[in-house]
């Protein structure tokens, strides 16, 4: 599994570097199959993984008007053009397939024809009926949230009598002390089956319930001698400002619907500038109030202490050196940790992965002793 959810699916099952990727499409059927696999199931690792994947790398993959998604993408991509993918093995004619566009896969329409299921299927997800429950009186269950940027999620029971029945939560893997409200009060967490609690009880009409998720911040780590920071759901990136330029290309694209370069506008060249136990202990994530579109304007972010290095800069494409692309993790040896350790250190801000285009969100480390 890569780190935004998904397995590397650029044709072939490959690694889990920064630098590998999937194809849009290929986030909407994992997410599709594991829909099944937790109705077979019913256990929520499934459910995990379909928030995962949905919330970093479908978000991720999408330009943020909805007009236009890539065909490969991955966790690190510094720059997203034509020319610009760093797949493995791809031939000169793939090579738009890391830019930005109505319908990336050309001949291969895919990812454009199954983009739009992607937050469908995870709808459907979110409420089952157990098959096993038998009937039910009529009821309606209001559910309010900000999740996954918030930690709080209501429900408000309504129904025209007392009603007893069970209601089965989710509690995610990442979660390690949920918390759990009715009507105000504080209720006993029931014991975690399968990723799930039951409460079975008579429901008022009226009746509200709290489940709260707490989220902490994580540092996981990755090939190439990687780092990723993780808070809750989400994995958190370096959002790289873009220069986007429209491209037609005739049968694929047009004026009002064009396929997208994106090339940097802003430094992205950094590194991780604390020693790996102090990364998450003194960074500062901060919440705001939820914005109308979150993954434009994301109400959280956590900020980290980075440091700009030298010499790492886009790399040319061996059998085009006039294609750039995003490059490996740069290799921080001694004698590179030594000039980096009088290089002044920067508060970067981090924002969910699936709030960003162009990004970071695998890095080396300053202080790799």
């Amino acid at each position: 599994m890569l780190v935004d959810g998904m397995p590397s699916t650029s044709e072939e099952f490959a690694g889990t570097s920064a630098l590998d990727a999937h194809e849009t499409c290929d986030i909407v059927d994992h997410t599709w199959s594991w829909g099944y696999l937790l109705m077979a199931t019913g256990d929520g690792i499934w459910a995990d993984r379909i928030e995962r994947a949905c919330f970093n790398a479908g978000m991720g993959a999408i330009k943020k008007d909805w007009k236009a998604i890539q065909y490969f993408s991955s966790p690190n991509q510094v720059i997203a053009t034509q020319t610009s993918n760093h797949v493995p093995d791809s031939d000169p004619d793939t090579t738009p397939w890391m830019a930005f566009a109505p319908n990336p896969g050309h001949e291969s329409s895919c990812c454009g024809g199954n983009v739009h299921r992607l937050f469908p299927n995870y709808v459907i997800r979110m409420w089952m009926k157990d098959a096993k429950s038998g009937g039910l009186e009529p009821i309606e269950i209001r559910q309010e949230t900000g999740y996954p940027f918030a930690e709080d999620i209501h429900f408000t029971i309504s129904a025209s009598k007392p009603v007893e029945f069970p209601l089965l939560m989710r509690i995610p893997d990442w979660c390690k002390a949920p918390r759990l409200a009715l009507n105000g009060k504080s209720l006993a967490i029931p014991t975690v089956s399968k990723g799930f609690i039951r409460i079975e009880r008579t429901f008022h009409p009226g009746d509200s319930i709290t489940l709260t998720l707490p989220m902490q911040a994580t540092l996981t780590y990755w090939p190439d001698n990687g780092m990723a920071i993780e808070h809750g759901p989400l994995v958190y990136a370096m959002a790289i400002k873009e220069t986007w330029s429209p491209v037609v290309t005739p049968l694929w694209s047009t004026a009002a619907y064009p396929e997208w370069d994106a090339n940097p506008a802003s430094a992205w060249n950094y590194v991780f500038a604390e020693p790996d136990l102090k990364i998450v202990s003194q960074s500062d994530f901060q919440r705001r109030p939820m914005t109308q579109d979150p993954w434009v304007n994301p109400p959280v972010s956590i900020t980290v202490a980075m440091k700009k290095i030298p010499g790492w800069t886009l790399k040319a494409n061996p059998n085009h050196p006039e294609w750039l692309q995003t490059p490996p993790l740069p290799d921080v040896d001694q004698a590179m940790a030594m000039k980096l350790g009088k290089v002044e250190s920067e508060n970067i801000v981090l924002v969910p992965y699936g709030s960003t285009h162009l990004r970071l969100a695998i890095f080396a480390n300053a202080n790799p002793w």
